[in-house]
């Protein structure tokens, strides 16, 4: 009794050949999967717009929760932050004008009914 049981016949050897690896649908499958994935645009990939999503989330956030945080704490009165009522006047100080003179806001004050200043950065 023989303990091989293959083709007897070279024919049958043959045949046998071809059936061994991937299936021909396989390949095509996988052919199709592989350029699939590969013509796919980044911005267009499902994990990159969740990674976009995530980060814009939290940069929305990290601006957003702080100004919620200190609306939602109640302390709206100004004279409890440190700011003066709308009419105090404002303490007398002298500052160089552009020509290089000094000019004093209550001197401005008595000759205006309001004075706007404004602060330069840097040299004029």
């Amino acid at each position: 009794m023989s303990l091989y049981r293959g083709p007897t016949e070279p024919q049958d050897l043959d045949e046998d050949l071809k059936n061994i690896g991937p299936l021909p649908s396989d390949i095509e499958r996988s052919k199709n999967y592989v350029e699939g994935a590969a013509s796919v645009p980044l911005m267009q990939r499902t994990w990159w717009k969740w990674t976009v999503a995530i980060f814009s989330f939290a940069i929305l956030a990290s601006f957003t929760l702080p100004v919620l945080l200190s609306l939602g704490s109640g302390n709206s009165d100004a004279s409890v932050q440190g700011v003066p009522p709308a009419d105090t006047l404002a303490p007398d100080f002298a500052l160089p004008s552009s020509s290089g003179e000094n000019v004093r806001l209550y001197d401005l004050l008595s000759q205006n009914q309001a004075v706007v200043i404004v602060f330069y950065r840097g040299f004029f």
